[in-house]
């Protein structure tokens, strides 16, 4: 996605991001909420997670809403990390396929070891 629709998405300036980007400044917790929906309608409940967590949103809330969220933070990268490996060779050349399909299979290792 583009800086430019990537604003339009998010409600914000295409300079906001551009300086999110850069390193600025973080963004708000407001849009950092707003990171977290755009995340999760992309699939990427781990990231939406962490971006919910960065807005504030306390942990009781997270737990009560999202089985990821009840992963203690370890565990969770662990799985992602792990997961990562085996997209990076499965999508060598596109560091956003290898992000999408590591998510879904830490997000699935996750749910089987819950059930």
């Amino acid at each position: 996605m583009v800086q430019e629709a990537f604003a339009e998405e998010l409600d914000v300036a295409q300079g906001v991001v551009s300086a999110w980007e850069r390193g600025e400044y973080a963004p708000a917790a407001e849009n950092y909420v707003n990171l977290a929906k755009l995340a999760a309608k992309n699939g990427l409940g781990l990231k939406a997670v962490w971006f919910l967590e960065q807005a504030g949103v306390g942990g009781e809330l997270l737990a009560a809403t999202s089985l990821l969220a009840r992963e203690s933070r370890s565990r969770r990268d662990a799985a992602y990390s792990q997961a990562l490996i085996e997209a990076q060779a499965l999508y060598p050349n596109d560091a956003l396929a290898q992000h999408r399909a590591a998510t879904r299979s830490a997000e699935r290792a996750l749910r089987k070891r819950k059930q």
